[in-house]
């Protein structure tokens, strides 16, 4: 059970947060939301990750236009164990008087984000400059709807999570309601340097360090290749899952901004639904 909460300045949204622990891998669980007094949902399913093969879909930029929709149709076929989407979410840009762009977010991820065996597809987000109010260098209460709606790290907008015993998946936040720097890069340091040993170390963020397209010089992708970039070439990060330009791209492996057979992958740039840009 869980206890109601609501985003403060929107009491017709009642939240409830519940913390699944003791799961066993590779099974199927099933659920159904509500109370005595409102009733129950339709019941629905997930599945935990299996201990062997994980899969997975990522991308950000997403909104609530046709275009997302037939995305996340594309990604659901893949079955994937779960999905990351690296910010700009909704679009909703931190205020109050755009919920019901969440609302048609909800509704398109329920709908839509079910595997062809019927497991809904369970996500891990990364906070981006259109969930605050202000975009950058903001506080934790001008992105009311990412800490409101989801429990993922209380009021944190960097954390990790491990699958199975080969993958950690860092989250982080590119300026926009924590700076690059300080704690939130030594925490960085910290957590890479404790999962040394795992096979795949990736990382998932709004701003590209490489973008695609703005300018490479651009405040915020510098930022991370300065306080990131460094900390990622120490400890072998191999992927960064990059969003925020609308374009499709593949680096090179690249180590302290050069190719090298040894350096991270870095992927992206969003474009989960929203228009695509020129590359330049």
């Amino acid at each position: 059970s869980g206890t109601p909460k609501t985003i403060s300045g929107l009491s017709d949204r009642v939240i409830y947060q519940i913390e699944l622990t003791g799961l066993t891998p590779g099974v199927p669980y099933y659920f159904a939301a509500g109370s005595p007094e409102i009733g129950l949902s339709a019941e629905r399913m997930f599945r935990t990750p299996s201990t062997g093969t994980i899969k997975f879909v990522s991308g950000g930029d997403m909104g609530v236009g046709d275009a997302t929709r037939k995305l996340m149709d594309r990604a659901s076929i893949e079955e994937p164990h779960f999905a990351v989407v690296g910010g700009d979410i909704a679009y909703a840009n931190g205020s109050l008087n755009n919920v019901d762009r969440w609302d048609d977010w909800f509704e398109n991820w329920c709908d839509r984000m079910i595997t062809p065996k019927g497991f809904t597809i369970p996500a891990v987000l990364a906070i981006g400059n259109h969930e605050v109010d202000g975009s950058y260098g903001q506080t934790p209460a001008d992105a009311p709807f990412y800490f409101g709606f989801f429990a993922q790290e209380g009021r944190k907008s960097h954390f990790l999570r491990t699958f199975g015993s080969d993958l950690v998946l860092l989250v982080l936040d590119t300026g926009h309601v924590a700076p690059h720097s300080g704690a939130q890069a030594a925490w960085l340091e910290q957590k890479l340097a404790a999962h040394a040993g795992k096979r795949f170390k990736i990382a998932a963020y709004h701003v590209p360090l490489y973008p695609a397209h703005r300018a490479h010089g651009g405040t915020y992708s510098a930022r991370g290749r300065t306080h990131w970039g460094p900390i990622f070439d120490r400890h072998g990060l191999t992927v960064g899952l990059e969003n925020h330009d609308h374009v499709l791209k593949r680096t090179h492996p690249l180590r302290n901004g050069a190719v090298d057979p040894k350096g991270t992958v870095y992927l992206g740039d969003g474009c989960w639904g929203r228009m695509e840009r020129l590359w330049t």
